[in-house]
């Protein structure tokens, strides 16, 4: 059997680098800023959809490390799996639970 040399010195990343895993760690406020929860700062807005076998969806997915938005592309709703979908409008913010 041949042996295999791991190089310890380098740590596998399972991020980008630009991710920092962990609990982020705030620092001290500057003078005039002031902490809000995400809550406070929007409404969240459900738009359950009910996907009818026999219709087109327009499908998009929320990329995780500011990757944006992405089209996943135009599907009858026979053709979708996760069955748990929401319509979104111009304007709404999108939150990926990931």
């Amino acid at each position: 059997m041949n042996a295999v040399a791991l190089d310890l010195g380098e740590r596998h990343r399972t991020f980008p680098k630009s991710v920092q895993p962990g609990i982020p760690r705030l620092g001290e406020l500057k003078p005039g800023w002031r902490r809000l929860k995400i809550g406070e700062l929007f409404r969240v807005v459900n738009r359950p959809c009910q996907l009818s076998d026999s219709e087109t969806y327009r499908l998009v997915t929320v990329k995780r490390s500011r990757g944006g938005i992405e089209s996943r592309g135009d599907l009858m709703g026979s053709e979708i799996a996760v069955k748990s979908q929401f319509f979104i409008e111009d304007g709404d913010f999108l939150i990926s639970k990931r």
